[in-house]
């Protein structure tokens, strides 16, 4: 006679702690790739709307073309999760085109967006051949001439508590050298003195 066997529960195996441990690395690992893969998709995302704005993003080299007369400019793009009130390295180098005559420049460095409705200026670090003035610009000591290039920026600081940054705005920085020959009245113009004598 055939004997009937009882079906006998199984015990169920319980993690051990080793074993817990193994799946909780790996459930943080995973998150960790997701977000990095998340951060990269969104870099890239900001990287592709900055070049169809046409513009440089902060940081990159400003390279400048000058003539005797004129504003000339440079908008540097951001995404506003940067730290406010922080130099940020910015070069930024200038050249007075062939056959203009003598002129003078001042630098001006503001910030704006679609919101906020007056640019603000921002504070540089300009080499030694500039000096700042109480109207926020700053005004280079002596007379450029034709086909003169040199580097004049250094730096540019973050906006402060003035200014409201928003991670997920895109703003602007403008960097503008602006200039007037050295025959006409620049210092009634811009009403200060500025150059100085080379001895």
């Amino acid at each position: 006679m055939a004997k009937i066997q009882a079906f006998v529960k199984k015990k169920k195996n319980k993690l051990g702690k080793k074993e817990s441990w193994y799946i909780f690395f790996i459930v943080l690992l995973s998150l960790l790739l997701i977000t990095s893969l998340s951060l990269l998709w969104s870099n890239s995302l900001y990287k592709s709307t900055v070049a169809m704005l046409g513009q440089k993003t902060l940081g990159d080299t400003i390279k400048l073309e000058l003539e005797d007369k004129g504003s000339f400019s440079q908008a540097l793009t951001f995404q506003g999760s940067i730290l406010q009130n922080f130099p940020i390295h910015q070069e930024g180098y200038l050249k007075v085109k062939e056959d203009q005559p003598d002129c003078v420049a001042r630098v001006k460095i503001f910030i704006y967006n679609s919101i906020q409705e007056e640019p603000v200026l921002l504070t540089g670090t300009l080499t030694t051949d500039w000096t700042s003035a109480d109207d926020g610009y700053y005004y280079y000591k002596y007379v450029l001439t034709e086909n003169l290039a040199f580097k004049f920026l250094h730096s540019i600081t973050s906006p402060g508590d003035e200014f409201d940054l928003h991670s997920t705005e895109i703003y602007n920085i403008v960097v503008t050298i602006e200039t007037l020959p050295y025959s006409s009245d620049f210092e009634l113009i811009w009403g200060t003195t500025f150059l100085e004598e080379i001895t």
